[in-house]
């Protein structure tokens, strides 16, 4: 029972720690984006909203496709006893979304701002996507290291008195 909400408390935690990054990361790029002014400022409450939407649906896709982790004993104990996997993965995500904004690496597309055509640099797509996705995976898979993790059973044991 105990270890069950032990459980469910990382799970909680993974994924509030996944959103609450998500929805900054998306923010970043909204605001680098933003083109200021009124409507700009409006446009931002939009994406905000927006963001949250992603957000959401980026950590269930994650989850779903990180069931093998949580499900399969040999799979989640590697994972676990490599935990550094997850946080060198979380680097990589950061450092691919970073790398998106490399003037060497954005993009130039046309828009149309205000009625008059134009072109606009925008990041790397296909780096931030990358490095988005991988972001929300690592992060909603890093388990502490198996000393950490017996250390807070033990506590929580010990305060119930099983």
């Amino acid at each position: 029972m105990i270890k069950n909400l032990l459980k469910m408390l990382l799970l909680v935690f993974q994924c509030g720690v996944a959103f609450f990054l998500l929805v900054t990361i998306y923010m970043v790029f909204a605001i680098f984006d933003s083109e200021f002014g009124f409507d700009g400022l409006f446009a931002l409450v939009i994406q905000f909203l927006f963001a949250i939407v992603i957000a959401i649906f980026t950590i269930l896709l994650c989850l779903l496709i990180g069931l093998p982790i949580r499900l399969h004993p040999k799979i989640k104990n590697w994972w676990m006893k490599n935990f550094y996997v997850s946080i060198f993965g979380v680097m990589v995500g950061l450092a691919l979304l970073g790398l998106s904004y490399l003037p060497q690496l954005t993009e130039t597309v046309a828009a149309n701002i205000n009625g008059i055509d134009t072109t606009k640099k925008i990041p790397n797509v296909n780096l931030a996507v990358t490095g988005w996705f991988v972001t929300a995976f690592m992060v909603l898979h890093i388990y502490p290291p198996a000393v950490i993790s017996i250390k807070i059973k033990n506590a929580v044991l010990s305060k119930n008195g099983l």
